[in-house]
């Protein structure tokens, strides 16, 4: 009975110790699945802190089971530094495996944060951001596998990023790193690669590749200044799908090194809001107390017109761009591209492919701009204007912040020969607006070819037209409102024209049939010359001769852009530059009232009327 009794009450202990040893563990798995208390969390940030960094620990806990402990907030902060936190994340879940005697870092096997900010606190500006004077103390760790929700890094976010994660030496790897993110009308963009952060100095190496518009590291090259690399890049637009890149990066401020490699292949997309079909650039920065020059080179750009290739160089202390460069692209494209000017201009002239370009030099990029000059060649097979075409285009250029010349301007036209300078002085403020000085000689000129814009091909083939221009002004960069406000003047000759034989002087000839019986079988082989001057899109005629062996005559009046024309003739038989003509001309006055026309209309079709008719003085 007694050992009955002794084997009951050691069950019963039994049992006791069981239920009780249950309940601590029950006790224990509860606390240890539920929120810490405050003053564990702080025991937990005094732990993981260094000398040189303080970790603050927001609300937190623990899951034994798991081995994973779940953080609302952590903040990692320089001490001595003032300002925001280095490193700041939420909703960090971090996997753990206890070791004996390791710094409780080396625990860490899995690391996932919901948001990840590295806030701008003057990376890479002259004396912040990184200080050498003690170690960081961080202890070698890893491999962790690392994935976040959502990055910012500097002001450049991103979404979905994966990688190993390690420290070796106080500096901090993330290898075998995948990015993915996507937004409305940019497509997914992925990048792999690498990156190294060292605690130490804030120095960073990277390589990187994949699909990604630039414009997103913008903020990053921001806040290390970098306003050269982001300024480049601002002026890149991929409208539909980002560009393959490959990535390269070392910068430390404390050793004075900066150095980056971009390298971008891309299809439709707009850089200074000049749209290319291809695009392949390299872009190189680099400097010692900061970022110096930023250099593309190779670039090789295609438009539909044409090829483009060459390269530049930007340089931050001298402030001037200096490249070099050779393309086939339409001319007014090729101003924007290297930026002579910032804004899209409107010129009357349309240009035939190839029109070849080539050109070197350097431009200005100070406020107070004084050292531009850019020189080159362009040639075209055809430049059209106003419904004329110039064949076989070719002429030198040079630019200076003051002028910009085209000289050796030589072309064919109508069956004639045309050369000329032109001289443009740019408005300080916008390049686009420009005063315009242009000489030019026009010989040989085909008058059937000139008149048939105009109107109807005249019998005789052979006339020929030499014309001496000079206009001046302020153009205008719309293309329809090119001419307002220039003025000009102009010597024009026709020779061997017939000139009542075509259309525009019809009613005149009709006018003088019907006065002079037979005469519009007389008059050939006649001889043009006038003076005029252009102000307000009129040309004004203040007197013009034509000669004939047979009847003459003298005139003046106005013809507007538009066509519309003013003019009143006065006709007299046989030439008044001979002695003949001279005693026909006096002999005839006192009836040379029904020589005199008038003409108005447009100048395909005119009205003439005859002055004597129509009662005007």
């Amino acid at each position: 009975m007694a050992k009955k009794k002794a084997k009951r009450r050691k069950t019963l202990a039994k049992h006791v110790l069981i239920f009780t040893l249950l309940l601590a563990v029950v006790f224990i798995l509860r606390i240890a699945s539920t929120e810490l208390p405050q003053s564990f969390i702080d025991a937990i940030s005094r732990v993981v802190s260094t000398e040189r960094y303080s970790v603050e620990l927001g609300r937190a806990s623990i899951s034994l089971l798991r081995g994973r402990l779940d953080v609302g907030s952590l903040e990692i902060y320089e001490k001595g530094a003032l300002g925001n936190a280095l490193v700041e994340m939420k909703d960090v879940s971090i996997k753990i495996r206890p070791k004996r005697q390791s710094h409780p870092l080396t625990w860490v096997r899995y690391l996932n944060i919901g948001e990840l900010e590295i806030p701008n606190r003057g990376y890479g500006q002259s004396g912040h951001g990184y200080k050498d004077d003690y170690p960081s103390q961080l202890p070698d760790f890893g491999p962790v596998d690392f994935s976040c929700g959502r990055f910012v890094i500097l002001g450049a976010s991103a979404n979905d990023i994966k990688g190993t994660l390690s420290s070796t030496n106080a500096t901090l790897f993330l290898t075998d790193a995948q990015l993915h993110t996507s937004e409305a009308g940019a497509g997914e963009q992925t990048v792999y690669g690498k990156v190294s952060f060292s605690l130490e100095d804030f120095s960073v190496s990277s390589e990187a590749a994949g699909t990604i518009d630039p414009n997103r590291l913008r903020p990053i090259f921001m806040a290390t200044g970098s306003r050269l690399i982001a300024s480049e890049i601002e002026r890149m637009q991929f409208p539909e799908s980002p560009p393959k890149f490959g990535f390269r990066v070392d910068f430390s401020p404390s050793r004075k090194i900066r150095d980056m490699v971009l390298d971008i292949s891309s299809g439709y997309c707009i850089y200074n809001d000049v749209p290319l079909s291809t695009v392949h650039a390299t872009l190189r920065a680099g400097g010692t107390n900061g970022w110096d020059f930023v250099e593309i080179r190779p670039l090789e750009i295609t438009r539909p017109e044409g090829f483009g290739q060459g390269g530049l160089l930007i340089t931050h202390k001298d402030s001037w761009l200096s490249f070099d460069a050779s393309s086939t692209i339409d001319p007014l494209h090729v101003l924007r591209i290297i930026r002579i000017t910032n804004r899209s201009l409107k010129l009357p002239l349309t240009f035939d492919n190839p029109a070849h370009i080539t050109a070197a030099g350097k431009l200005d990029l100070s406020e107070n701009r004084t050292d531009t000059d850019i020189s080159g060649t362009a040639s075209s097979p055809g430049v059209s204007s106003y419904g004329f075409k110039f064949q076989n285009a070719k002429a030198d250029f040079h630019i200076s912040d003051t002028v910009w010349s085209v000289t050796n301007i030589s072309a064919s036209i109508l069956g004639g020969e045309a050369k000329g300078t032109a001289l443009f002085t740019p408005n300080p403020v916008d390049k686009a607006d420009v005063n315009m000085d242009i000489n030019a000689e026009f010989n040989d000129v085909s008058y059937v070819d000139l008149a048939s814009p105009i109107t109807q091909t005249p019998e005789n083939p052979n006339g020929k037209m030499d014309m001496r221009l000079s206009l001046h002004g302020q153009i205008e960069t719309n293309a329809t409102e090119f001419l307002t406000g220039l003025t000009g003047d102009a010597k024009v000759e026709i020779r061997e024209a017939s000139l009542y034989l075509i259309p525009i002087f019809a009613g005149l000839t009709e006018g003088l049939a019907a006065n002079v019986p037979g005469v519009d079988f007389l008059v050939a082989q006649d001889e043009l010359s006038a003076q005029l001057t252009f102000s307000d899109g009129v040309a004004k005629v203040p007197e013009f001769k034509i000669s004939g062996r047979v009847f003459s005559a003298t005139g003046s009046g106005t013809i507007a852009l538009d066509g519309n024309i003013n003019l009143r003739v006065k006709g007299h038989f046989l030439d008044r530059k001979t002695l003949i003509g001279k005693g026909f001309y006096y002999l005839l006055m006192p009836v040379s009232k029904i020589f005199e026309f008038r003409a108005t209309g447009h100048v395909r079709a005119p009205t003439w009327s005859s002055v004597t008719l129509t009662s005007e003085p």
